[in-house]
C-alpha cells in the first residue's frame, strides 16, 4: 500500500492539497475491498475503524455513495490537522459552487471557514450562487482591507484575534458581498443573537419550571449545599446581565435582594 505523506503545513493550499489527496487515496483503496474482513486481512496497521463501536457498519459508511468523511481522514492523517480543519476543507472540495480559486488566495484555513459560510448563505438568500468570478474579486478586496488595516496598525497587525478577528472578515466579506454597510449588518446579527436568547430563555424557563415541580411534589423547602450556592451564584450574574440588558427596553430591575442572598 502506498501511503500519503502527511504534512502539518497549515496553509490553505496545503490543507486542501492533502486533505484532498487523502480522500482519494482512501475511497481507492476501499474500493478494492468488497468486505471489512476482507480490508482487515491485508490492512491490519491501518487502523480507521477497528476502535469503531461497529467496524463493518463504519466501513461500510467509507465506501458509500460519499466516500470517506472528516473522522476516517482524521485518523490516518494521525493529527496532522484538526477535525474543523479536515471538514472545512472537505466543504470546499465536495462544494462546486464554491470557487477553490479565491479559497487559495486566503491564507488561512480558519478564514476559508469565514468565507466560505457567509458564501452559502449569501447564496441562499439571492436563491442562486455566487458567480466564481466575483468570489475571487470578493477575495481579493477583503484581503486588500486587510492588507491596508495591518499597514494602518503598523507592526501589531489588526489588532485583533481569535473570534474577534473572525467577526471583522465576516463583516468584510458581507459588506462586499451585500454591499451593506457595517451598522446595517451588526443590526441584522443583534437581531439573530437576540431570537437565540428568547430561545434559550423559553428552554431555560421550562427547565426551572420542572425542577420547581418536582421540588414541590418532594416537599423539599429549601436546598443546601455546594450545588445550591453555585446555582445561586450563576443566577445572580445571570440576572445581573438581565437587568442591563432590560434597560435598553427601558425597564429597571431591582435585585438587590438577590444579590444580598448570594
Amino acid at each position: 500500500m502506498v501511503v500519503v505523506a502527511s504534512c502539518k503545513k497549515k496553509d490553505t493550499i496545503s490543507i486542501l492539497y492533502i486533505v484532498g489527496s487523502t480522500k482519494d487515496f482512501l475511497d481507492t483503496e476501499l474500493s478494492k475491498y468488497e468486505t471489512w474482513e476482507e480490508w482487515e486481512k491485508v490492512n491490519k496497521s491501518i487502523n480507521l475503524f477497528k476502535d469503531e463501536k461497529n467496524p463493518i457498519a463504519s466501513f461500510g459508511q467509507a465506501k458509500g455513495k460519499q466516500g470517506v468523511g472528516q473522522t476516517t481522514i482524521l485518523k490516518f492523517l494521525e493529527g496532522s490537522y484538526t477535525q474543523p480543519d479536515i471538514q472545512t476543507a472537505l466543504g470546499v472540495l465536495n462544494n462546486e459552487s464554491i470557487s477553490q480559486e479565491a479559497i487559495e488566495i486566503l491564507g488561512n484555513i480558519n478564514d476559508v471557514a469565514v468565507v466560505t459560510s457567509v458564501f452559502k448563505k449569501v447564496a441562499k438568500e439571492r436563491g442562486e450562487d455566487i458567480p466564481k468570478e466575483e468570489q475571487i474579486e470578493i477575495v481579493k478586496k477583503v484581503e486588500k482591507r486587510i492588507s491596508d488595516k495591518k499597514k494602518t496598525k503598523g507592526n501589531g497587525g489588526m489588532g485583533l484575534t481569535g473570534s474577534d478577528a473572525q467577526k471583522s472578515l465576516r463583516l468584510m466579506v458581507l459588506q462586499e458581498t451585500t454591499g451593506e454597510d457595517e451598522f446595517d449588518l451588526e443590526i441584522k446579527d443583534l437581531e439573530i443573537d437576540m431570537e437565540k436568547i428568547c430561545k434559550s430563555a423559553r428552554t431555560l424557563d421550562k427547565q426551572i419550571g420542572l425542577i420547581n415541580t418536582k421540588l414541590d411534589k418532594l416537599e423539599i423547602n429549601k436546598i443546601e449545599g455546594l450545588a445550591a450556592k453555585l446555582t445561586m451564584q450563576n443566577f445572580t450574574e445571570l440576572g445581573l446581565s438581565i437587568k442591563i440588558m432590560v434597560e435598553y427596553f427601558g425597564i429597571n430591575i431591582n435585585l438587590k435582594q438577590i444579590e444580598n442572598e448570594s
